[in-house]
């Protein structure tokens, strides 16, 4: 499936809550339906952004973990 990204967060090397605060102003600026992509190092931030982002009515659409890094898909709800 691909998925275009209308917003990159960069949160690598930014600890908690720093990746879900980042992550919740810059998806706030998107239209209902787009997707952002949080780039992460810290290993709270999956559990972290997921709570969050079910919380509120966002749809994680992917988790990716590769070397340390993750990249999560999350599209904006309405």
């Amino acid at each position: 499936m691909e998925v275009q990204v209308a917003k990159v967060v960069d949160v690598r090397g930014q600890y908690c809550p720093g990746p879900v605060l980042r992550a919740r102003q810059e998806i706030e600026g998107l239209e209902s339906g787009q997707v952002t992509e949080v780039l992460a190092t810290d290993p709270a931030a999956e559990p972290d952004l997921k709570a969050w982002a079910k919380w509120a009515g966002h749809q994680v659409l992917a988790v990716h973990k590769d070397d340390g890094q993750l990249r999560v898909l999350i599209r904006k709800g309405g």
